[in-house]
């Protein structure tokens, strides 16, 4: 038996007024490739916070919304 979790950014919002950018992370977990559970949770990032540890193309889209603000 394999049993796999693999977890993905699924989606990526920017709320303009409240200067933040949400992120929705999905986990999958399968078991011999049949996925059996599902779930997802949701986070946001400050301005000025550490994005070093981000997936490349959350640190792209937060540092170009980030540019846009004066």
């Amino acid at each position: 038996m394999s049993v796999e979790r693999t977890t993905y950014v699924d989606s990526i919002e920017i709320r303009p007024t409240q200067h933040l950018v949400y992120i929705r992370e999905t986990t999958s977990t399968s078991i011999d490739g049949e996925i059996v559970d599902n779930y997802s949770t949701k986070r946001y990032i400050e301005v000025g916070s550490d994005i070093s540890k981000e997936d490349s193309l959350v640190q792209s889209i937060v540092n170009n919304y980030w540019s846009t603000l004066s």
